[in-house]
């Protein structure tokens, strides 16, 4: 699900001339999309929380060094990305502890949205961090191939030749 992507460039254009209510704004529109590609990225609530507000801490500070508001979204997303990896190459976590965790989060909600969403981390957690990304953002946030491509900083010619055999190893899991 894309949000007005030009109202975000309006907000970026406002916020690099210093409007503080922009800058509210443009926080406003992108947290709660960032924070789920982050949570489906961990599979924890609390690495998620600091890995979105990291990634928007330093993207908002350096926001005057981006040349084309358009590129704000993607820009984000890779900055949440390589946050993660760094994470990931610095604390081995194991898939299984973010497993367990998700099922202790959701402990009091729907008991059946809980399987379901242990059951697609699971799925997840069976995926290469690429290929999780990949997933994420094209069926996840809608990105095209093309948008996806550039924030994961790959061909589009190569995202279109895995996205199909990673659908098909994320549905074999999610069983």
């Amino acid at each position: 699900m894309k949000h007005d992507d030009s109202k975000i460039e309006d907000l970026v254009n406002s916020a690099k001339k210093g409007d503080e209510e922009a800058l509210s704004q443009l926080i406003g529109q992108v947290q709660p999309r960032l924070y789920r590609f982050c949570y489906y990225l961990t599979g924890i609530k609390e690495l998620a929380e600091d890995i979105c507000q990291d990634s928007l801490v330093k993207v908002l500070t350096k926001i005057n060094s981006l040349k084309d508001s358009k590129l704000f979204i993607p820009w984000i997303f890779k900055a949440a990305k390589n946050r993660f990896l760094d994470h990931v190459k610095s604390h081995s976590v194991s898939k299984t502890e973010s497993i367990e965790n998700q099922k202790d989060l959701y402990k009091e909600s729907d008991s059946q949205k809980a399987q379901i969403i242990t059951q697609i981390n699971e799925a997840l957690s069976f995926l290469n961090e690429e290929e999780r990304h990949i997933l994420l953002l094209v069926d996840q946030q809608g990105y095209s191939y093309k948008e996806a491509a550039e924030i994961i900083g790959i061909s589009e010619a190569a995202l279109t030749s895995k996205i199909h055999r990673i659908r098909k190893s994320f549905l074999e899991k999610f069983d």
